[in-house]
């Protein structure tokens, strides 16, 4: 048995829609334009999907990594903090430290 062969048996187990991005991969392997293709593809199989950000870069302030003292310092004073769980989700509104 040779590899096309094996590759038509493996093709028939699959989803029409799969064969479809199998055979367009297969072609662009023909055309050398593997990168446009892929992303052709992949822009049809997402659909109408919008990633506005994808592509920005990102900025990590330089302080991320400091101590959030003044946080750690409020929650410490705030009354909801003694409350069992269900009393300080009522009374969270009503808190003055927060």
């Amino acid at each position: 048995m040779n590899t096309i062969d094996t590759i038509i048996r493996e093709l028939e187990k699959i989803p029409e829609p799969m064969q479809i991005s199998v055979l367009e991969f297969i072609r662009s392997l023909g055309t050398g334009d593997l990168e446009a293709d892929t992303t052709e593809s992949t822009a049809k199989s997402e659909g109408n999907k919008h990633y506005p950000l994808r592509g920005m870069p990102i900025q990590i302030e330089p302080d991320f990594d400091e101590p959030m003292t003044d946080m750690w310092t409020a929650l410490s004073e705030c009354k909801i903090r003694q409350l069992p769980i269900p009393n300080a989700l009522a009374q969270l509104n009503g808190c003055a430290v927060c």
